[in-house]
């Protein structure tokens, strides 16, 4: 089992080029980033590896700040994370964070085992992702259809003769 103090996954928006704090479990300030929270998708720890695609471990905050987002992580009494890139069918969806507020909490077998956790995480969020898209498709059939019902059968209306309803 792998310790932390905090969980969150960063879901990618690419209209605004953002990461998005779309899932949190955090036993400690939870305030620091909560649900909703937006960063950089270039200039941030989540950004860094959503862009590399590769696990990025902080063993010790305090040992120095590499991201401006991590003066706000340190401030809240974190010390170390590891984020993880959420890669499904090549394509980059999001970042899975744990962070501690010890230092020095996660080792390669730990890394090893978040890497497997983000593969199956990426491969749910494709399959919501896909679902919704699918949602979304069939309600614009159904009203593109309903569309159609209409407009023929006003142009029935119009132009064909109407029947004698004592006929």
């Amino acid at each position: 089992m792998v310790p932390f103090d905090r969980a969150s996954i960063f879901l990618h928006d690419p209209d605004k080029d953002v990461l998005r704090i779309s899932v949190l479990e955090s036993s400690a300030a939870a305030h620091i980033l909560p649900i909703g929270t937006e960063v950089s998708a270039t200039d941030s720890h989540a950004g860094w590896v959503f862009q590399h695609n590769e696990p990025l471990v902080r063993h010790d905050l305090v040992d120095g700040l590499r991201f401006p987002v991590e003066e706000r992580v340190l401030a809240a009494g974190f010390r170390s994370y590891v984020m993880l890139p959420l890669v499904a069918r090549g394509k980059s969806l999001g970042t899975l964070g744990v962070a501690s507020v010890e230092p020095y909490p996660y080792g390669e077998t730990d890394v090893s085992f978040l890497r497997e956790v983000a593969t199956q995480i990426a491969m749910a969020v494709e399959n919501m992702s896909a679902y919704a898209k699918i949602g979304a498709l069939n309600a614009r059939m159904t009203e593109a259809a309903e569309r159609a019902r209409m407009a023929m059968r006003e142009q029935l209306t119009r132009h064909l003769p109407r029947r004698n309803a004592t006929a």
